[in-house]
């Protein structure tokens, strides 16, 4: 098992609905300097300094997560955000591990709250609110 990597960046993990909408840009109401960690191949933002796609198989996931943690930690950046991989017997292993080494960006099952208050500043709360 690889050992984790921890950054000193501020880092949370999200789901990819949360993810889908701070790619949007109307999440945000000032810019940070900012990363992310997706599974997607393709991201179309002006939002991050920097996006590191991630393999989407559980076999060196850790491992390709700790370079770009790594890589982001290093970059200057004032926030670092990785997308969860999906809940499933596949990657159960996978997300137990994630959760105990990265805090939610928010918590909860459509109605959001988001963990932290400086980034609670940062988000619009109609986007996360119904």
């Amino acid at each position: 098992m690889d050992v984790a990597y921890i950054p000193t960046t501020t880092t949370f993990r999200c789901i990819s609905e949360q993810l889908q909408i701070v790619l949007l840009g109307d999440a945000f109401q000032h810019r940070q300097a900012m990363g992310i960690v997706t599974f997607a191949t393709t991201t179309d933002s002006d939002l991050f300094a920097k996006i590191i796609p991630i393999p989407k198989g559980v076999t060196n996931y850790f491992r390709a997560l700790n370079d770009a943690l790594r890589e982001l930690d290093q970059a200057g950046l004032d926030l670092i955000l990785v997308e969860q991989p999906p809940e499933s017997e596949e990657w159960g292993s996978v997300n137990e591990r994630l959760r105990k080494l990265i805090q939610p960006l928010a918590k909860g099952d459509g109605n959001w709250t988001i963990v932290d208050t400086a980034i609670a500043t940062a988000i619009t709360y109609d986007v996360f609110f119904d």
